[in-house]
């Protein structure tokens, strides 16, 4: 138990880059995903985690942002649908020659 006491400091700024992870995904999400700008703001927990927690830190927070990327919400990225299908649409050619 006082070995987690002593490393105090780095667990509470692993939390924090956590919920600051958390935060950029959330704002990515609702800014349209990844074809969004928020996007970007993924860069802030890793340079602060770099910084402050080493190299390890670092690349720990972008492997974490790396694996929650936020999707695409935009309209544009779901396929459309039309209202007739191929069938309809063979069968119908078929039947006016």
């Amino acid at each position: 138990m006082r070995r987690i006491w002593r490393h105090r400091a780095a667990i509470s700024t692993g939390i924090g880059i956590g919920l600051l992870l958390a935060l950029v995904t959330l704002l990515a999400y609702l800014d349209g995903g990844s074809a969004g700008s928020f996007i970007h703001f993924y860069y802030i927990p890793i340079v602060l985690a770099s910084y402050i927690l080493g190299d390890l830190g670092g690349i720990v927070a972008a492997f974490a942002a790396a694996s929650s990327p936020p999707c695409s919400r935009s309209r544009a990225a779901l396929p459309s649908r039309s209202r007739t299908s191929s069938s309809e649409v063979s069968s119908s050619t078929s039947s006016a020659l």
